[in-house]
């Protein structure tokens, strides 16, 4: 019974106090609910012992590519070109699940990763760094530095 109260909690009741489902495109709809749905289903029941443990669930990586949405906001390369409010809606039902996870799944499918966005949308795992000097942004890298992947 306590396990069913803690799902419980975390699960989305799909309040929508501010009408904003009304101003989002199909195409936001479904992802916010996909993603919503993840964390129901895939994040919530699992990560409460993960954090216990000070551990990452790494088993839900090959499940994060699963769902094709990594490089939310890329065009091309597979990745699905979502609009910013999708991925923003994408960000907000990962962060509601876990914040490590939310956190996992942006660094590894976009910002600096752009280029590499065909290896990440089918990853199973994807560990990234940023340079530590230069940032993530790669016009500013010198000739000679390579990416880590």
């Amino acid at each position: 019974m306590v396990a069913d109260i803690k799902r419980e909690l975390g699960q989305s009741l799909g309040t929508d106090f501010y009408l904003m489902d009304e101003l989002l495109t199909e195409q936001e709809r479904s992802v916010r609910d996909k993603v919503r749905n993840f964390s129901d289903k895939e994040v919530i029941p699992i990560i409460n012992d993960y954090w216990e443990r000070a551990e990452f669930p790494f088993e839900l990586v090959p499940k994060l590519a699963a769902l094709g949405l990594a490089g939310a906001d890329i065009k091309g390369y597979g990745c699905p070109g979502l609009s910013p409010v999708a991925a923003g809606l994408m960000a907000l039902e990962l962060a509601r699940g876990d914040a490590s996870v939310c956190t996992f799944f942006g660094v590894h499918s976009g910002g600096h990763a752009r280029d590499l966005a065909a290896r990440l949308r089918g990853a199973e795992a994807v560990l990234a760094a940023t340079n530590g000097t230069y940032g993530e942004d790669r016009r500013l890298w010198p000739d000679r530095a390579k990416p880590w992947l």
